[in-house]
């Protein structure tokens, strides 16, 4: 869980084969060092997001592509960030507890 202007976003706390699939390839192709705000278009950072953000204290719903149209650049920034940076730990930590 996070809070993003005072509203509370919940991460997933796994990542659902279905979104992930098509995203992972392009979320491991960042590379280390480089600005993700920088690396994705906002298509990629939408399906970031949908994937990623079980439920949000912000008008409509994560799983809808139209809820992030009215955010603000700012809360939709830290989310994707916030969101791509739960990702990498939820896979680190799956990896490790798997001995990879």
């Amino acid at each position: 869980m996070a809070e993003v202007e005072g509203k509370e976003v919940v991460y997933r706390d796994s990542m659902p084969a279905r979104l992930w699939w098509p995203l992972w390839s392009k979320i491991v192709a960042i590379k280390k060092g480089e600005k993700l705000l920088d690396a994705i278009d906002w298509d990629m950072a939408v399906e970031l997001c949908q994937a990623s953000v079980e439920s949000w204290g912000f008008e409509g719903d994560p799983a809808d592509a139209m809820a992030y149209e009215v955010l603000d650049f700012n809360d939709m920034a830290t989310i994707t960030t916030d969101a791509y940076n739960h990702v990498v730990e939820l896979s680190n930590r799956r990896a490790a507890e798997a001995g990879e």
